[in-house]
């Protein structure tokens, strides 16, 4: 099944494990061009090296989404490398327990940050080259 991405530049948070990964993955069988946007070194350089073993397109980016600088890093290199962002898929998290029942307002704040905030930076980098190529924002 042709779904139209063939050629179209993916930005995908958390992608180099889990979820993440096999996201990446399948855009890359589409053809399409996933940038894994992930802070293991290690498992998004191997997912790199698989991609482009099978003679696909990857690009991975070594970032930490909790810093702002850091995800507007990732999206300048992605245009400088591509000179488009046509998607960007807001995959990353971590399950920190923070809950109502074994939570508090500091460890909320922080799990807001770890989770959350990163969506927010993200998409308000990527906006314009998404707006110019009529992208998506898809926030799990």
């Amino acid at each position: 099944m042709d779904l139209g991405i063939k050629e179209k530049v993916f930005l995908v948070t958390g992608g180099a494990s889990g979820i993440g990964a096999a996201i990446c993955r399948t855009i890359a069988v589409k053809k399409g061009i996933p940038v894994i946007i992930d802070r293991d070194d290690k498992r998004g350089t191997n997912l790199v090296n698989e991609l482009k073993s099978s003679n696909h397109e990857a690009f991975f980016l070594k970032t930490d989404l909790i810093e702002e600088s850091q995800c507007q890093i990732a999206v300048n290199a992605t245009l400088k490398r591509y000179s488009r962002i046509d998607s960007l898929i807001n995959n990353a998290g971590i399950n920190d327990g923070i809950d109502l029942e074994n939570g508090d307002l500091p460890g909320f704040k922080g799990s807001l940050e770890k989770n959350l905030h990163h969506y927010y930076m993200m998409a308000q980098f990527s906006l314009p080259s998404l707006k110019r190529n009529k992208g998506l924002i898809v926030s799990k």
